[in-house]
C-alpha cells in the first residue's frame, strides 16, 4: 500500500490519470482511499474532471485532506487551483498532499458562509481528515474551539491573487444556501458548472432550504441534475451551458 516514515504512511492510488499520493496517519484519512482502491474514483470526482479545461480555475471549496484536489490536480494538471479548508490539522496535510503530488495550489483557511465574520470551529479532534464543526454558541461560548475567518463567496474571489472560478466542488457542512445566495458572482457566465454535497438535516439549520438553493441556482442560469440521493446528504451539479 505505501511506505512509513515516523508513523505518516505514503498511501497511492493508481488512476487512469496517473498514481495520486496521499500522506495519512489515522484510520479518518484512510478509509475514504480505501473506499477508492476498492471500488475506483468516485461519480463525483470523475465528473469534476470531465468538466475541467485547461486553463480553467478550479475551486474546492471544503477541500479536507484534498482528496478531490489532488485527483484533479494530477489528471488536469493546467489549471489554478484554490483549496478552502478551516480545520487546521486537516489544512496542513491537504497542504501535505498537494506538494506530494506536485501541485501548486492556492490555500485559504476560511469557513464558507454568508458573510464576512470569524466563527469558532469544533477542533475536539485535531487530527486529520475531520470536519470543521461550527460551534453553535460562538458568540456565547468563545475558548472551546479555534476562532477561523468566515468568507463570502465574492469576498474569496475578491482577493487580489484569487481568479474566477470556472468549476466549483463545495463540500461545506450545510452552509449550501447562505454561501449560493450571497454569491453574486455567480450569474455570470464565468463558473459553469457547481458540484454540492447537500447536507439534509444541516441545510435549514444554517438558515436555508433545499428548494430555496435550487432556485437560487436556476435563477442564476444553471441547470441542475440530483448525482446520487440519500436520506441526509447527497449530491447535485449545476451546469451552465
Amino acid at each position: 500500500m505505501g511506505t512509513h516514515s515516523d508513523d505518516v504512511e505514503l498511501y497511492e492510488l493508481s488512476t487512469r490519470w496517473g498514481d495520486v499520493r496521499f500522506r495519512v496517519t489515522t484510520e479518518k484519512e484512510r478509509g475514504p482511499l480505501d473506499s477508492i482502491k476498492k471500488r475506483g474514483i468516485p461519480t463525483d470526482i470523475r465528473n469534476l474532471i470531465r468538466e475541467t479545461e485547461p486553463g480553467d480555475t478550479v475551486y474546492d471549496l471544503g477541500a479536507n485532506i484534498g482528496i478531490y484536489s489532488c485527483c484533479i490536480g494530477v489528471a488536469c494538471p493546467d489549471i489554478t487551483l484554490v483549496c478552502v479548508e478551516p480545520h487546521p490539522g486537516s489544512r496542513e496535510r491537504l497542504k501535505e498532499n498537494l506538494a506530494e503530488n506536485g501541485i501548486e495550489a492556492i490555500v485559504r483557511p476560511y469557513m464558507l458562509m454568508g458573510c464576512d465574520d470569524e466563527v469558532e470551529i469544533s477542533t475536539s479532534n485535531e487530527n486529520p481528515g475531520w470536519m470543521a464543526g461550527v460551534n453553535e454558541s460562538t458568540r456565547s461560548n468563545r475558548g472551546v474551539g479555534e476562532i477561523v475567518p468566515a468568507r463570502t463567496l465574492d469576498s474569496l474571489i475578491g482577493e487580489d491573487e484569487i481568479p474566477h472560478p470556472n468549476i466549483v466542488k463545495m463540500d461545506i457542512e450545510g452552509y449550501e444556501f447562505p454561501v449560493v445566495s450571497t454569491a453574486t458572482t455567480l450569474a455570470d457566465d464565468q463558473t459553469r458548472y457547481i458540484q454540492i454535497e447537500m447536507h439534509q438535516q444541516l441545510i435549514e439549520k444554517r438558515g436555508g432550504t433545499e428548494d430555496e438553493l435550487l432556485e437560487t441556482l436556476e435563477a442564476d442560469g444553471f441547470e441542475i441534475e440530483f448525482m446520487s440521493e440519500g436520506p441526509r446528504v447527497y449530491t447535485l451539479e449545476a451546469w451552465k451551458e
